[in-house]
């Protein structure tokens, strides 16, 4: 843990929150359209269909564990003992086996 965090603070916050809070997650789809030529602007969406919120001028090289840290760190979870977990637009939930992805691989732009 302590090499992974000297190594890469992005995945160790993105491994430290999913194996802290994995029980207590509140699902967020995310999607993505162009805002320049190498960023995208991301929307965020809950469960009921509401938007969350966005981020702009995200790199599409950023990788998802990035994203997730973002989100973390600009979007309060509306329980504070629970975090976001992001959904792709296929449905399929960000975690450890793809967190390493950059944006550009899994999101539609």
């Amino acid at each position: 843990a302590e090499q992974l965090y000297k190594n890469d603070r992005g995945s160790w916050s993105f491994i430290a929150q999913t194996r802290l809070f994995g029980s207590s997650v509140l699902p967020l789809s995310i999607s993505a359209k162009r805002d320049g030529p190498e960023t995208v602007r991301i929307e965020l969406t809950n469960l009921a269909g509401n938007t969350v919120g966005s981020l702009e001028h995200i790199s599409v090289h950023s990788r998802l564990s990035d994203l997730h840290v973002m989100v973390a760190e600009t979007f309060e979870a509306p329980v504070r003992s629970y975090t976001w977990r992001l959904v792709l637009p296929d449905g399929v939930v960000v975690d450890e086996a793809n967190h390493q992805t950059a944006i550009s691989e899994v999101l539609p732009i």
